[in-house]
């Protein structure tokens, strides 16, 4: 109980804090979820957190009661090379690919759309991948702020933001966790993901348009 207590605070050469609650302003209240999402929510948190095991140590400071946040995250890392390698793949890589479409379908002169693919993460926090959700909530405002486009080239940037999908790379949680999550239907399929996709390709009124996809709910447009 003592270290619980009174912590050692490591003396590692990368900091960083943020604080944390499940309920975010009016509309957004993790506790009216549903259980079954719920669970399985925290226990895709589990699996991101357990990545960075031996890599990252985590400090939670619980403040409900005394403050507006339920509790506060300190995040303690000697080599940053990790967290950096997350921003290029998923953040730093999408910002360049999105410039070259658009500068290739400027020059084509006919328009054209890109959907970018950012995750559910990005439009909630998550106290085991901040840098992730950080990465992917930029892909998602660096999308809206694209919608101009469409009104001055007739370019549409949108983003899909999916929750857990049935690819190889998801496998890395095992396949026993993953075939109790096809079981669950608490797993996208990448048909379902697609389909998304198209629409939002065949849809000529939305720019700069963000869609949430989830089995339990199927895709929700999000302000």
């Amino acid at each position: 109980m003592h270290p619980r207590l009174f912590p050692e605070i490591p003396g590692s050469q990368f900091i960083s804090f943020y604080p944390m609650d499940r309920r975010r302003g009016e509309h957004k209240n993790w506790y009216k979820v549903p259980m079954p999402e719920r669970q399985r929510q925290m226990q895709d948190h589990g699996e991101i957190g357990r990545r960075y095991a031996g890599k990252v140590r985590q400090i939670i400071s619980g403040s409900i009661g005394f403050d507006d946040w339920e509790w506060g995250v300190d995040l303690f890392a000697d080599d940053p090379g990790a967290w950096r390698r997350v921003i290029d793949i998923d953040l730093t890589a999408v910002i360049d690919g999105t410039r070259l479409a658009v500068r290739a379908m400027r020059r084509a002169g006919n328009g054209g759309v890109i959907v970018n693919l950012a995750s559910l993460i990005g439009l909630y926090p998550m106290a085991a991948a901040p840098v992730y959700a950080a990465a992917k909530a930029g892909v998602v405002h660096f999308t809206r702020s694209l919608a101009s486009l469409a009104g001055d080239c007739g370019i549409r940037v949108n983003a899909i933001c999916p929750e857990l999908v049935d690819t190889p790379l998801a496998l890395a949680m095992g396949e026993e966790q993953m075939a109790a999550l096809r079981a669950s239907q608490s797993v996208l399929t990448p048909e379902e993901v697609a389909a998304w996709v198209v629409r939002l390709v065949e849809d000529d009124s939305r720019a700069g348009a963000i869609v949430q996809i989830t089995k339990a709910e199927g895709g929700i447009y999000v302000e």
